[in-house]
């Protein structure tokens, strides 16, 4: 990829005319018409550094032509898999808290851990003990039920119970 590609591309996945980008990026149109021409071989350090800091493009795709070409590409990615970890953390346990979650998710995202690596990081902070499978699959229903179903298993809930303490 070359220079023109490279701002072929920039232009379409920032949906940006020319004139538009030299602007933002402060400088001439021509400049940018060269690039697109192949009259400039290379991407120009000052709109390199312009690209980066203006609409954070990757310096890294910028000299190699590889890899992600927005640097919040990199972040996200790194933000999902963090997030990704202390989720399915968390839904092995039903009392997590939201803090214990967003304590999860910042250090999973800082030290890049999976979720074993976050599970022994957080042991001591964890409840001792989930739900079992089908209790997490009656709470999923009860969750996801309407609010006249959602009725009729509290009343089903409360029988349960009551004669849970009448056999006793």
């Amino acid at each position: 990829m070359n220079a023109t590609e490279q701002l072929d591309l920039l232009m379409r996945a920032l949906d940006i005319r020319q004139s538009d980008l030299a602007e933002k990026l402060g400088v001439e149109v021509q400049r940018l018409k060269d690039i697109q021409r192949g009259k400039i071989k290379k991407m120009p350090a000052d709109v390199s550094k312009a690209l980066v800091d203006i609409f954070h493009v990757s310096p890294e795709w910028l000299v190699t032509k590889a890899g992600p070409v927005f640097k919040t590409d990199i972040a996200f990615a790194k933000i999902r898999k963090a997030t990704d970890a202390a989720v399915e953390i968390a839904l092995r346990f039903t009392s997590v808290s939201h803090g214990l979650l967003m304590d999860m998710q910042s250090t999973a995202f800082e030290e890049q851990l999976s979720a074993d690596q976050l599970l022994e990081r957080f042991k001591d902070r964890l409840p001792s003990k989930g739900l079992l499978p089908d209790e997490m699959a009656l709470l999923d229903n009860y969750r996801t039920a309407g609010a006249e179903d959602k009725h009729t298993i509290d009343r089903m809930a409360a029988l349960a119970a009551q004669s849970g303490r009448k056999n006793k």
